[in-house]
């Protein structure tokens, strides 16, 4: 069997991570220990970053400077989207537009300069093997517009993401995010059981993950009895970065007055549900145009986005 027949096999019924926090725990210890028999390399062994594990996020100040930033804008400056944050099967793409969200293609972030090359970083590499406890699979990529005057939608809502049994979320603003753009709020310590008994105490904690929460989503008025002293805004200039568990609850924040543009890279265990749906096949894509060293360390990393 290859490794992802095996990995596979380890979450067998249980493909969507929607199970209580105990048993996510118990699988995803299981695809970790595999992952590090097959990869055994010394970044396994990065001790993972102790506000990560606490809090659920970190952030990561300047990752890009302006003239990548402007770079970047440049080149997709001319390239269609889709009116989603995701794109989603049977979507439609066209010319930028004014709509609330302009998610662009795959291909076109892949062959944006600079992004692919940050996604594999060995000093991001290091922070995300160090949480996930092994070499990661980097799923999705995913660039958008948020468009400043419209009401609340989706992912504007406090909810959990359901992608794997154990990930991480990088996200790069590409625009200066203030308060009337659209920052992320994270509510720390709600990624983990343990961290959010340890706030809440049992009883509570257990009532704001799935199967009694589900996804997060319709739960405010819990949060705000419970959470209000451990939202976090993340604001950040243009360029700058925060690796977030985001299967702890989050949201972003309508946009008031700015748009938005920016980027989340993220690192699971395997194929996943939002990859099946958004990527059901990897794409062609020529890694020459990249200064990117092809060893197989980062082919595997790469396999679900790149033929």
């Amino acid at each position: 069997m290859s490794i992802d027949e095996q990995l596979m096999a380890i979450k067998g019924s249980q493909y969507e991570p929607d199970c209580d926090p105990y048993k996510r725990e118990e699988i995803a210890l299981k695809m970790v220990r595999l992952l590090r028999k097959e990869y055994p390399t010394e970044l396994s062994d990065i001790k993972p970053k102790f506000r990560l594990l606490v809090d659920g996020y970190i952030p990561l100040g300047r990752l890009l400077d302006q003239t990548q930033v402007n770079e970047i804008h440049s080149y997709l400056e001319d390239k269609d989207v889709c009116t989603s944050h995701v794109v989603y099967p049977g979507a439609e793409f066209h010319p930028q537009d004014r709509a609330q969200f302009n998610c662009f293609k795959l291909e076109d972030i892949l062959g944006c300069p600079h992004l692919l090359e940050l996604a594999l970083r060995k000093d991001i590499l290091q922070i995300v093997n160090g949480y996930l406890g092994c070499i990661p699979t980097l799923y999705s990529m995913n660039t958008w517009w948020s468009r400043a005057g419209y009401r609340k939608a989706g992912p504007q809502d406090f909810h959990r993401d359901m992608d794997d049994f154990r990930f991480l979320s990088l996200f790069i603003y590409l625009t200066d995010v203030d308060y009337e753009a659209g920052p992320h709020v994270f509510i720390r310590g709600t990624h983990g059981i343990k961290e959010l008994e340890r706030l809440v105490g049992t009883e509570v904690a257990l009532s704001m993950f799935p199967p009694a929460a589900k996804n997060g989503y319709g739960y405010n008025n819990l949060y705000d009895t419970h959470l209000n002293d451990y939202k976090e805004t993340l604001v950040g200039n243009a360029g700058e970065a925060y690796l977030i568990d985001t299967y702890g609850i989050h949201k972003g924040e309508p946009l008031v007055s700015k748009d938005r543009l920016v980027i989340w890279l993220r690192y699971g265990l395997h194929k996943n549900p939002p990859t099946d749906v958004q990527i059901p096949n990897p794409v062609p894509f020529d890694k020459s145009s990249k200064d990117i060293e092809w060893n197989d360390r980062n082919n595997f990393i790469t396999r679900l986005l790149i033929q």
